[in-house]
């Protein structure tokens, strides 16, 4: 007769290698970084982020599977300095989802330092919050803003609780922290899209500010397209996410304002990125120019760009070392960065093959109309994003928050 296997009898299997659950956390800890750099990516698309996604339920199956061996790892876990450790620790103890699991994760959003605190309101965010419901409804009503304002944010990411009586506070409070989770809570409930305004044009932190203006661009206000032109005509270098975003809004009408931004040189190489958001023919042809720039970053965003538009790349990139700042030390050469400067010449030939198709379109996206039906998800994640925003604003497109934020 075989023996009969350890799970039958409800013991633990028993790991062969006593290291493997810290592996596991390793690991996912490294992913979750990953995924935070990769959901706005414009080099990642969905399968990138479906990869990502499955490697990380892997490795926390895998610390589910040893309750007894993991328990220590992610309890220790939950009070690193690094926000992304504690939460993909966080983040698996949710997904065990027993009572003192549910209580070991509002430890840190209750009383831990700001990293912790940070790390265990990603994970409630993302959920599933299950157990934590209970606690999380009472840290909601904390007396500690930061510590109410988080808990919020995680009801509010997952349509439990309705928008707080203290949003309005939130948004006009001293602490720049509290200010940007109750952005993010004022997108999640569709709420306070009145007191956003005074945020995104005059906060002192740029971080408010766009947050700010995302959040009323996700709730239609009828601001959000005048704020980013006045940005625009101002070519206000101190709000270049608000306007990257403005672009990806941006009509017909604001075709010359767009091109400005794109000729500004002390906007840097992120001016590119914006001319992709717009995605009209004459960006296209900026960006193609751009390419020969003498300023090495400038052509690698250029190049960057002009892929983002039309779907095709622009050759063998040549790598170039950037030059170190001035006051580097005398080994900065050894370390300096650098930029991969794309084939201008390669992308003019392509160009030509599809150039008075690309004049008949209205907005373009990996060589696809960025505005066409289902388009959105063939795309990169930033351009999915952008697009989907758009559609949001314009009153069209569909699906939740979370679907466009993909958490």
């Amino acid at each position: 007769m075989s023996p009969v296997p350890a799970t039958a009898t409800g013991r633990e299997p028993r790991v062969l290698v006593d290291d493997l659950p810290a592996e596991h956390l390793d690991e996912l800890e490294w992913l979750w970084s990953r995924r935070e750099a990769t959901v706005r990516s414009f080099e990642h698309f969905a399968q990138n982020l479906a990869d990502l996604d499955g490697r990380m339920a892997a490795n926390a199956a895998g610390l589910e599977a040893v309750p007894s061996l993991a328990w220590p790892l992610l309890e220790e876990a939950l009070g690193a300095k690094e926000s992304s450790r504690v939460a993909a620790a966080a983040w698996t103890l949710l997904r065990m989802g027993g009572e003192a699991e549910a209580m070991a994760v509002l430890g840190p959003l209750e009383s831990g330092p700001p990293p912790a605190r940070e790390g265990a309101r990603q994970a409630l965010v993302r959920g599933p919050l299950g157990a934590a419901l209970h606690g999380l409804k009472a840290l909601a009503a904390h007396p500690d803003a930061a510590i109410a304002v988080a808990a919020a944010e995680a009801l509010a990411a997952h349509g439990t609780a309705p928008a707080p009586l203290a949003l309005a506070g939130w948004l006009s409070s001293a602490d720049a922290d509290v200010r940007l989770a109750a952005c993010r809570v004022a997108a999640w409930a569709g709420a306070a899209a009145d007191k956003l305004e005074p945020l995104a044009r005059g906060d002192a932190e740029e971080a408010v500010r766009f947050a700010a203006y995302e959040a009323g661009v996700w709730m239609r206000v009828p601001w959000a397209l005048a704020l980013g032109r006045e940005r625009a005509k101002a070519k206000d270098e101190s709000n270049t996410r608000q306007l990257a975003l403005f672009c990806a809004l941006a009509g017909k009408a604001d075709a010359p304002l767009v091109a400005a931004l794109g000729a500004h040189a002390p906007l840097g190489p992120g001016r590119f990125a914006m001319l992709a958001a717009c995605g009209n023919f004459a960006s296209m042809e900026a960006c193609l120019a751009g390419m020969a720039a003498k300023d090495a970053k400038d052509a690698e965003a250029a190049g960057a760009a002009f892929l983002r538009l039309t779907g095709f790349g622009a050759g063998p990139a040549k790598r170039v070392a950037l030059p170190p700042p001035a006051d580097a030390g005398p080994d900065a050469a050894e370390f300096a960065d650098e930029a991969f400067v794309p084939d201008p010449a390669h992308a003019q030939r392509q160009w030509e093959e599809r150039k008075e198709e690309f004049a008949k379109g209205g907005r373009w996206a990996r060589g696809l109309d960025a505005d066409g039906a289902g388009v959105a998800a063939e795309l990169d994640l930033g351009s999915r994003f952008e697009t989907m925003m758009r559609a949001r604003f314009k009153g069209g497109g569909s699906g939740g928050r979370r679907e466009l934020l993909q958490v």
